[in-house]
């Protein structure tokens, strides 16, 4: 195992379903020799099979992820399970219980925090506990997420292309398994190094990110798709016999992006006004959106507009915008076997 100074009662190879926490070492005002709690549980049956590392509250503000994985690990037993699951479903619970995209401890975002540091701050410890101690040892990541506050998702999944063809394979399967509406596969930009698909990409394991709802909110349609989607996952890797989960789109429709057109940002400050909604249709010149000056409201709104056709994949939850803020992100139809 590689250096940590993170701990746990858990024995990841035992035979069984095991509680407890990953216990990050963080000395504070408070608490001069504390830790911080990560809810951990390990299910491990004593049949063979893949080991599935599940995640939610990466980001602490998107909670969808993290009700549908505490409903799975009350309702799995050892005995349903072929293989192992690791869960984590509040991965950043300082961030969670801030109800925060950022931790509160070290104002670092999880995502933009891998490899880590063994030795540093509490979010960089955790990225360092995932890549280097957890992923070693899995063959597959489902990294639940939503909008959080700031943003709003049609139910989807995201996915990097790898460059690892035998991997890429696997992560279709995956994409289809989960059955959102669309898979949103992309190359990541400028290579980008700092996020949990790239960690998996460095350790070779398959990983897939659904994204579903946001605003600030847990709509029951959303959660449900994070809670199906995972589960059909698991059965199609036949690591469960749980046939309850409906299929939820009746077929992927796959999409990409585009580097400096996918994200259409606010340059102007102001309320803005949504001229598109989730899952339209878009072409090339489109007004997108209007944002009014409320201190002149006798000025007209700002138009944005977008430079590519597509489909409105997410748009931003929150009335006021400031410039640069996302207002909305456009995929593009695209077929990955031509890749």
């Amino acid at each position: 195992m590689s250096v940590t100074k993170i701990e746990t009662s858990i024995r990841f190879d035992n035979v069984g379903k095991q509680t407890g926490y990953l216990r990050v070492p963080y000395s504070s005002h408070a608490s001069a020799y504390g830790w911080i709690p990560l809810p951990l549980t390990v299910i491990r049956g004593a049949a063979p099979g893949p080991t599935v590392l599940l995640l939610g509250g990466v980001h602490g503000d998107e909670y969808e992820g993290q009700i549908a994985l505490a409903k799975m690990v009350r309702a799995f037993e050892s005995k349903d399970v072929a293989g192992t699951l690791i869960v984590l479903p509040s991965t950043n619970l300082p961030a969670a219980v801030a109800n925060n995209r950022l931790s509160p401890v070290d104002n670092v975002n999880l995502n933009r925090a891998f490899p880590g540091d063994a030795n540093g701050t509490p979010t960089q410890m955790i990225a360092h506990y995932i890549e280097e101690v957890l992923l070693p040892t899995c063959d597959y990541v489902i990294d639940l997420h939503s909008g959080g506050s700031s943003l709003e998702y049609l139910p989807c999944v995201r996915a990097r292309l790898s460059a690892n063809l035998q991997i890429r394979h696997k992560t279709l399967e995956m994409v289809r398994a989960f059955d959102a509406e669309f898979g949103v596969l992309f190359r990541p930009a400028k290579a980008e190094p700092r996020t949990m698909s790239a960690a998996c990409e460095r350790k070779g394991v398959v990983y897939i990110n659904p994204e579903t709802g946001g605003g600030a909110r847990v709509a029951r349609k959303a959660l449900q798709a994070a809670h199906e989607g995972t589960l059909r996952c698991l059965l199609a890797l036949e690591m469960i016999e749980d046939a309850s989960a409906r299929r939820s789109s009746g077929g992927t429709r796959t999409a990409t992006l585009v580097a400096g057109a996918s994200l259409v940002h606010s340059d102007s400050d102001g309320v803005w006004e949504p001229l598109v909604e989730l899952g339209e249709a878009v072409v090339p010149g489109q007004p997108l959106a209007a944002v009014y000056n409320l201190k002149k409201p006798w000025l007209a709104p700002q138009t944005v507009s977008g430079s590519i056709a597509g489909t409105v994949l997410c748009r931003r939850a929150a009335a006021w915008v400031e410039v640069g803020d996302c207002l909305f992100e456009i995929g593009v139809d695209f077929d990955p076997e031509s890749a």
